[in-house]
């Protein structure tokens, strides 16, 4: 937002029916939503059908890496839910991150949080070569 404006987050809990499921690429049920909304510049159409692209920018060359909103996309895809994103240029742009509900306890299946594929990480180690393998395999190359 170059002008200046304003950023809105929504949290709802949504309900998903047989035609919305279709419609968004997802199974109906119970969801979470968290909307981000601005009051930017928007994006065209043709803007938009790039943006949850691997490495696609808007920014100058050294300004970011592009992984942003692919990351969000597959992470809520791998979560069992979807991510929406609305905009037209001169209105501004509304990203909706819909995520399935948790009918259990807080803290219940703790592993759940901490596996990734059968396997745990620790914060902090190896982070660096985490994130060569991870840049490696969406340029389509293969870590060591």
């Amino acid at each position: 937002m170059p002008d200046g404006g304003r950023i809105t987050i929504e949290t709802a809990n949504k309900w998903i029916d047989e035609a919305g499921a279709r419609q968004h690429d997802m199974p109906p049920g119970q969801y979470l939503s968290l909307c981000v909304s601005d009051t930017g510049t928007g994006m065209s159409a043709d803007l938009l059908a790039k943006v949850f692209e691997p490495f696609f920018t808007t920014k100058p060359l050294g300004e970011g890496t592009g992984l942003g909103l692919s990351m969000v996309y597959g992470f809520a895809r791998q979560s069992g839910g979807q991510v929406r994103i609305y905009s037209a240029v001169g209105e501004g742009t509304t990203v909706c991150l819909y995520l399935p509900r948790h009918y259990g306890e807080a803290g219940e299946d703790r592993r759940r949080q901490t596996a990734c594929r059968g396997r745990t990480g620790r914060p902090g180690r190896d982070g660096a070569d985490r994130r060569r393998r991870a840049l490696g395999a969406h340029a389509g190359h293969r870590g060591p």
